[in-house]
């Protein structure tokens, strides 16, 4: 038995005729494979399987003589055919089409990361552009802002210099009609030095402000600060008006700047002056302790990180306001008094925030209509105490 490379299985038949009758070259042979039919009787004596599987095979063969005997009991012969994979179809088929199977999946694969890297550097690209038109335009909205800040910052100012000359203007009619009066002309000349200071410290922060740098700020005694706007305002506090304070001497030390705090409380008390059209009573306290944080809806700024704080409440029971003013009343220009008798440019609340904001000190409001009104300016506190009068 032989296999060539084409898987063709040959193998050579021989018999011998008991009888001695036909010769051995004569005799006629038939064969089964696998239990197939019996193939016809021929005198081949070489015997050509093709197309065989893989695996085990029977093959019977019998022999006839030329007087038409057949043997009864055929040769048997079994044989295991290992083949090449590559010689057999139905191997060769299924090799090809997972071939190209993996081909195709292998191109499509690579095709779509192309895809995908080409999607990747489109994106990158519009992102790059989106990313400096972002940054273009918060370049603008920046300076935008900046100059705003400085227009509103700069229109507070204006307006509490206005205030700063009104008192001036106070002081100078006052020492006009009393020429003859060295105490009076003293005390007057003493309060428009302390307004004169006042602005020049706010002229000194817009400059600083202008150069982005940061104020300086330095322990304050509370009290001290509050007697010396009171004392500012004593000309302009309105007759029908009944002021009254509770600030105990022995309140820690503030940080913070003496005129910027000056300006914040005499906004905040003209006001009130104007709530209450200029009759009824103002309750000034000074306090470490929030009592009165429950009459607070709004917190408005927030104050710098400190472990304990100094609540100064200014409370008048003048007009009140709605929630919806309460909300606003920081913004620049806003003003409830266009529509009144009473003068408003809508930027002394504005300013206070600006010099809070500055100080890092925090701002809460509350207000009932027709009842009450309270602004809560809250000052971090140094760990120090005010020194003690003797």
């Amino acid at each position: 038995m032989t296999l060539d490379k084409t898987g063709l299985v040959s193998t050579t038949l021989s018999g011998v005729d008991k009888w001695k009758h036909t010769f051995s070259h004569r005799l006629l042979f038939s064969y089964q494979i696998d239990g197939h039919e019996w193939s016809p009787f021929r005198n081949n004596r070489t015997l050509f399987l093709n197309n065989l599987s893989q695996g085990n095979h029977t093959i019977l063969v019998r022999a006839m003589d030329r007087n038409g005997n057949v043997d009864i009991s055929p040769a048997r012969w079994e044989f295991n055919l290992i083949i090449p994979w590559y010689t057999d179809l139905r191997v060769v088929t299924m090799v090809a089409i997972t071939s190209i199977s993996l081909l195709f999946l292998i191109w499509l694969a690579l095709d779509r990361h192309m895809s995908l890297q080409r999607s990747y550097r489109k994106v990158e690209q519009i992102v790059q552009e989106r990313t400096h038109q972002l940054e273009e335009a918060n370049k603008q909205l920046l300076m935008h802002q900046k100059m705003r800040a400085m227009g509103a910052l700069a229109a507070g100012v204006a307006h509490d210099f206005n205030s700063i000359l009104s008192i001036v203007q106070g002081s100078a009619q006052i020492i006009k009609s009393n020429l003859h009066n060295p105490e009076k002309i003293k005390t007057r000349i003493d309060r428009i030095e302390t307004v004169v200071r006042q602005g020049s410290s706010l002229v000194r922060a817009m400059l600083g402000f202008a150069r982005d740098r940061n104020l300086p700020l330095t322990p304050l005694n509370i009290p001290v600060v509050l007697n010396s706007v009171l004392e500012i305002l004593n000309d302009r506090i309105p007759a029908h008006v009944k002021i009254r304070m509770s600030c105990p001497a022995s309140l820690p030390m503030a940080n913070g700047n003496h005129e910027f705090l000056q300006q914040i409380l005499i906004n905040l008390l003209l006001n009130a002056f104007d709530a209450m059209d200029n009759a009824g009573q103002i309750e000034i306290l000074a306090t470490t302790q929030p009592v009165l944080e429950h009459e607070l809806h709004i917190l408005a700024l927030h104050p710098a990180p400190a472990d304990n704080y100094i609540h100064l409440y200014i409370k008048d029971f003048g007009c009140g306001m709605s929630q919806s003013i309460q909300e606003r009343i920081f913004e620049p220009f806003f003003t409830t008094k266009a529509l009144s008798t009473k003068k408003g440019t809508g930027l002394g609340l504005s300013m206070v925030y600006e010099l809070a904001q500055q100080m890092g000190y925090g701002l809460a409001v509350g207000s009932v209509p027709d009842k009450y009104s309270l602004f809560d300016v809250k000052i971090p506190v140094t760990g120090q105490s005010n020194p003690v009068p003797h």
